[in-house]
């Protein structure tokens, strides 16, 4: 089962911005987090996914931003790559720091600053993937239409 949701819940973060709840669930897998309100609303969240997913069953790799900030102002987003393999879609989580990027940040870009997938870390640690159906997924992009 695939799914990704913005709650009712919004709050104020230690650093004073206004921020609100999401979740994602990848099969058993759960995880709410935090999804900042400085720089995005919510209907930009939203479109950003439903684009992000449609481009990743269709044209091999794409990333959902569930966290965005003012790239001139902070350095990191807080995304979860997706990878194109077969029937399946590969799901990492991950934080892209803007500083080590070789180019000025743009949304537009986001595909090619993911980068081909790798399943080991810098440290030789395995990164955590969670492998879902194309079809499940599929399955929750129309039923946000």
């Amino acid at each position: 089962m695939f799914n990704i949701e913005i709650t009712q819940e919004e709050f104020y973060n230690e650093n004073d911005i206004k921020c609100i709840y999401g979740k994602i669930t990848l099969g058993e897998f759960h995880e709410k987090f935090s999804m900042s309100l400085s720089f995005w609303k919510k209907d930009e969240y939203l479109r950003q996914w439903k684009k992000s997913l449609s481009e990743a069953i269709r044209e091999g790799q794409s990333c959902l931003i569930t966290s965005m900030v003012e790239p001139i102002k902070d350095n990191y987003i807080f995304c979860w790559p997706i990878y194109n393999e077969g029937d399946y879609l590969i799901f990492q989580n991950r934080i892209l720091f803007l500083s080590d990027l070789s180019e000025e940040f743009k949304l537009e870009n986001l595909n090619d600053y993911v980068g081909e997938r790798t399943q080991y870390d810098e440290d030789g640690e395995k990164i955590s993937e969670w492998k879902l159906k194309k079809e499940e997924v599929n399955t929750f992009l129309q039923s946000l239409s």
